[in-house]
């Protein structure tokens, strides 16, 4: 999850006008996630289907050289059964970087299979974030058969990442 402190540098990333800078310490691992639109659909089967949005603001330190980002969205239910998921690459690995602060999203479909639903069931979308097997962020979302949830990106939200 997100450690403090972190510096408005996204915002002025986004502007166009600022870079990471070089003192900041080894082994800074932040993410700001947000699910900006999530869709789930209940058939008369038990089969079903997520659609989501997944918005990320990521910033990280290694002196090793940015590795792969790798994600796990699963939908589960409240004790944490998991009824379907899916795990893969979010972002690449940059070795030849050292420091990265990106935004971006991902929207993805995960369909569950007849028998996986029941009628008036209580399911929440998790959305994991990995790096070098570590988990380092989540995002959990309970979802409303039918409607599409949506959430904003809030820039008085966006971490600092700055040296301590």
């Amino acid at each position: 999850m997100l450690r403090a402190p972190l510096i408005l540098v996204a915002l002025l990333l986004s502007l166009g006008g600022c870079v990471v800078k070089d003192e900041l310490e080894d082994g800074i691992r932040e993410v700001l996630p947000t699910l900006r639109s999530t869709t789930y659909l209940r058939n008369a089967d038990g089969s079903g289907q997520v659609d989501f949005t997944f918005n990320y603001l990521l910033g990280i330190v290694d002196d090793a050289g940015i590795d792969e980002v790798r994600w796990e969205y699963a939908v589960i239910t409240p004790a944490r059964e998991i009824i379907g998921a899916e795990e893969q690459e979010m972002r690449k690995a940059q070795p030849e970087k050292t420091q990265i602060l990106v935004q971006g999203d991902r929207s993805r479909s995960l369909v569950l299979p007849p028998g996986a639903l029941r009628a008036n069931g209580t399911y929440v979308l998790s959305v994991a974030l990995f790096y070098r097997g570590e988990l380092f962020g989540e995002k959990f979302k309970k979802l409303v058969e039918g409607e599409t949830l949506t959430e904003e990106v809030e820039l008085d939200d966006l971490p600092r990442f700055n040296p301590r």
